[in-house]
């Protein structure tokens, strides 16, 4: 196979060419791949493509941007096969957001909603949005088509937060982003389409729920999720969403053309330990026809990256993180190419600019896929462009990419409860702390 296999790129079909598979994996990659995807497809509730939820209307063109189009409830019964915790209440929500590249025009987007068992005092929850870290290209690995909804999906990375908010009594609205789940192409970081994915996430949960819902919210986010959280909040100081609170960034993925070079020093001869890469590639190729994947990668490469689709997060790890440098790449020139530089800052929005509302940073020094240094120094770039800004970043000193979720998960409670009680923030402005861990014995390590 020595060509990129364009309609999986397109489409995100399932690729299930076992002539494809074998090319591009030998019985050494076999042995992961094979439990890895396995694990993925159990987790799976169906193939968006298949699945009536996910179908666009035919009528789609007469919705604007904000409309509900599909809000169903997930049956107890299914619930009892999967991981969402007892007691909580789960929505499947299918919406209409925009293409930021062309505000005119619509897109079909999906997310999930989760409540607690009861409802307040009040009867209204304070909503908190959550914006998702990398999941994978392919269509079926929404969030809202996962039985864990992305909370506990793969051994790398443990997004639970979802679940941890609903259980202090927090209504949770998750988009997927346009293109996973929904039929439209999937632009993977593309963070100013995220933004207006979360924005419209929130508008259309608030509709459907009513005054379930409260009116204010705040959004946080892990690595993928970290980064649109940030730039949500810089999207909403141009398109204002009203009771937008604030935002917490916690290991942001701001910037892979900084990343990915990178983690390639750090391999130097050995496995790169990074799946993203690729990713990066494919989607620079989407929109610049000058960049032509199979110029950059190796035959193996194209053929990993094609077998990727049959997966999600794990197995593209699995096969683009278990190679080296040279053999996933026969050229490397396209991260530096006027096309992908154009790609990060325009497509991105690399470039710091004005907040609308506060914004928390949360950093490991040990972070090994979104490396301190990028956090730091673009913290430092916004406050010298808006030093009225109100960011304050924490550094967590010895932790990696999913700990530092975890470890400073009670500051992030505090500051989003803190939000909807209207205090005055604990580090107005432009601020940075450093904490200290109580031992030196503490877990460093996730599972």
């Amino acid at each position: 196979m020595s060509k990129l296999n364009h309609t999986a790129r397109s489409t995100n079909v399932r690729n299930n060419d076992s002539s494809c598979e074998v090319e591009a994996c030998d019985p050494d990659c076999q042995e992961p791949y094979q439990p890895a995807l396995a694990g993925e497809q159990a987790l799976q509730w169906g193939d968006p493509w298949t699945d009536p939820f996910y179908a666009t209307p035919s009528n789609f063109s007469l919705y604007s941007p904000g409309d509900v189009l599909k809000f169903d409830q997930v049956d107890a019964e299914t619930l009892r096969n999967s991981s969402v915790p007892a007691g909580m209440n789960l929505w499947r929500l299918l919406y209409v957001s925009v293409d930021t590249n062309n505000q005119s025009v619509s897109v079909l987007a999906s997310a999930f909603v989760l409540l607690p068992y009861k409802a307040p005092v009040n009867g209204t929850f304070d909503l908190v949005a959550w914006a998702h870290g990398t999941a994978g290209l392919a269509k079926f690995c929404a969030p809202s088509n996962l039985k864990d909804l992305y909370s506990t999906v793969t051994s790398l990375f443990h997004f639970h937060a979802p679940f941890a908010l609903a259980s202090q009594g927090f209504a949770v609205v998750a988009p997927d982003y346009a293109g996973l789940g929904s039929h439209v192409e999937n632009h993977y970081v593309s963070y100013i389409s995220h933004a207006a994915d979360v924005t419209y996430s929130v508008e259309t949960a608030q509709k459907a729920l009513g005054d379930l819902l409260s009116r204010q919210w705040v959004l946080i986010g892990h690595s993928e999720g970290g980064a649109t959280v940030w730039k949500t909040n810089e999207y909403l100081a141009q398109h204002p969403s009203e009771g937008f609170l604030g935002s917490v960034a916690v290991a942001p993925a701001l910037k892979p053309l900084t990343y990915i070079p990178h983690a390639w020093e750090l391999a130097a001869s050995g496995q790169t330990n990074d799946p993203y890469a690729p990713y990066a590639l494919a989607m620079v190729a989407k929109l610049y026809p000058t960049i032509n994947p199979e110029d950059y990668l190796t035959p193996l490469g194209l053929a990993r990256f094609n077998l990727s689709y049959t997966g999600c997060y794990e197995v593209a790890y699995v096969l683009h993180g278990t190679l080296t440098v040279d053999e996933l790449f026969k050229n490397t020139s396209w991260v530096k190419s006027p096309e992908a530089l154009d790609w990060q800052e325009n497509v991105l929005s690399a470039s710091s600019k004005k907040l609308a509302k506060p914004l928390l940073i949360i950093q490991g020094t040990e972070d090994e896929a979104c490396y301190d240094f990028v956090a730091v120094d673009s913290h430092e770039e916004l406050c010298e462009a808006y030093p009225e800004s109100d960011a304050h970043l924490i550094i967590y000193p010895g932790l990696a990419h999913s700990p530092t979720l975890d470890a400073s998960q009670p500051v992030w409670f505090e500051w989003i409860r803190d939000r909807f009680a209207r205090k005055p923030l604990a580090n107005p402005g432009c601020s940075k702390e450093e904490v200290s861990p109580l031992t030196d014995q503490y877990n460093r390590k996730f599972p």
